[in-house]
This record gives structure tokens, sequence and C-alpha cells, in this order.
């Protein structure tokens, strides 16, 4: 059983998502693929907030989603693998981690690194490329 936000949560939990929760992975991503710093660098889709600003609207899914809901997103679609079952020990600490990181910020707060990132710039890989 996971002790809810423990001492080093970020860096046991969110940057070793695939070795801590692989049974709920299915590729060797991370959750700091995508959000560098535990979440916290304002310049990579930070998670700074992230509690102020859900449940929200997603066009993607065209519903009103949870904190929850968009985190076992991440596991299904970025992460190929399957959701945290609700009420969870995982589930809960990381929801406990961006309540944690995000205290200080209210509902309707603005927040500059939101929405800074976009899909525009990622690099196309190389099937070719060779890697040492």
């Amino acid at each position: 059983m996971l002790i809810k936000y423990e001492i080093g949560f970020p860096d046991n939990f969110i940057t070793d998502t695939n070795n801590r929760t692989e049974q709920y992975v299915g590729n060797n991503l991370t959750c700091t693929n995508c959000h560098a710093g535990a979440g916290l660098d304002e310049n990579s889709s930070s998670l700074v907030g992230m509690t102020a600003v859900y449940p929200q609207y997603i066009e993607r899914s065209g519903s009103i989603v949870t904190i929850e809901e968009r985190i076992n997103g991440c596991k299904v679609r970025s992460m190929n693998g399957k959701k945290f079952e609700a009420n969870s020990d995982e589930l809960e600490s990381i929801v406990s981690y961006f309540k944690n990181i995000s205290e200080d910020i209210p509902v309707g707060e603005d927040m500059p690194w939101r929405m800074k990132n976009s899909m525009d710039d990622v690099p196309v890989p190389s099937v070719d490329t060779v890697y040492e």
C-alpha cells in the first residue's frame, strides 16, 4: 500500500511512473516525459494549479471531467496503459500531490504558465536513426 503523499513523492512516483505503477503503464513513459521537474517546470506542461481548474470541460471527450478522470486519460492515451481504480492509493496519491503543489492557487486564478505548450514544435522522430 502506498503512503499518500509520502516524502519524496515526486521523485518516487511522478518521475518513476512506469516502475511505480507498472501494472497500469503500457510503455516506458513517466509523468515527467510531458511534465518536467515533477510537474513544477512552468515551461513544460506544469501541473501547478491543476486542482484549481478541474473539473473542466474537455472538448476531446465532449464532457466535464474531474482531475481523476484527466489523470486516467493520461494513463490510457499517453502511457498506453490502464486506468487506476477509483479511490485507489495510486490515484489518491497523485491527486494529493497535485493539491499540495496547487494549494496557494485559488479557483479562477490567472496562471500564465498554463496552456503554453503545443504540439506544433514537437520533432518528428526518424525511424532510420540509430541511437547508442
